[in-house]
């Protein structure tokens, strides 16, 4: 059976008597007078932002179920949801940072630029938590500075996977964040060295698939062990 779209619609009785007028009260709706129900608001944020369906794709793929939804009108009401979302965007952020092990990565963004109409390169920095606190966390700055994971970062205790940008050096100073690197990118020098140095190369990439095929749960895995505090980080060697 094809998808399709149905419309509810909610009566609300009134009474009056003499000059004293009784309305039932709306019902919850997710924006205030608004068509769409939390259903359909759900439908479109996922199949922009998770199946990628730029809002003008599903404009059409509306038409075809014969209802006539306007991109601006969906643009609408996606700042209307992310007003909706913003308490979760927030409180995200504060979880990840109660992991005992986060990993961080960024990635370069073209923005438009208002005042000289150019593009720029802003970054997108990716913050995940380990496996009690499994949220994804999307964090924007301007530039590629320091400034960005100092921010964020300098209130935590823990671990911190990073690569080997030097943005990351001033946070493992003090000793309450302990730096793990991460074999992705070690890996890719290894491959590289497959012209120069194949016997060795090849053993270490053996070695290295080995630990990407691990299964469960180790034995002093970060999710077993007691949070890491500051007087005992510089006890642990990893």
């Amino acid at each position: 059976m094809p998808a399709s779209l149905i419309v509810l619609q909610h009566i609300r009785p009134k009474y009056a008597c003499q000059a004293h007028i009784v309305i039932a009260e709306r019902l919850p709706e997710p924006i205030e007078k608004g068509l769409p129900g939390p259903g359909l608001l759900a439908h479109v944020a996922v199949s922009k932002y998770a199946d990628h369906l730029p809002l003008c794709r599903q404009e059409g793929i509306f038409k075809r179920f014969g209802v006539d939804l306007s991109r601006s009108t969906m643009c609408d009401w996606m700042a209307a949801t992310a007003d909706l979302l913003a308490p979760i965007a927030k409180a995200m952020p504060k979880r990840v940072l109660m992991s005992y092990v986060i990993q961080t990565d960024d990635t370069p963004v073209n923005v438009q630029d208002k005042d000289s109409k150019r593009i720029k390169t802003g970054r997108l920095w990716v913050h995940i938590g380990d496996h009690n606190h499994r949220f994804t966390v999307y964090d924007y700055t301007s530039d590629h500075s320091g400034d960005g994971p100092q921010r964020v970062f300098k209130d935590y205790e823990g671990y911190l996977q990073a690569d080997a940008y030097s943005a990351y050096d001033t946070l493992f100073v003090a000793g309450t964040i302990v730096e793990v690197g991460c074999w992705m990118h070690a890996r890719r020098k290894i491959d590289e060295a497959k012209t120069s140095d194949p016997v060795r190369s090849h053993v270490m990439l053996a070695w290295v698939a080995g630990l990407y095929k691990g299964r469960g749960r180790r034995e002093g895995s970060p999710e077993e062990t007691p949070r890491v505090g500051r007087r005992n980080l510089a006890h642990i060697s990893l």
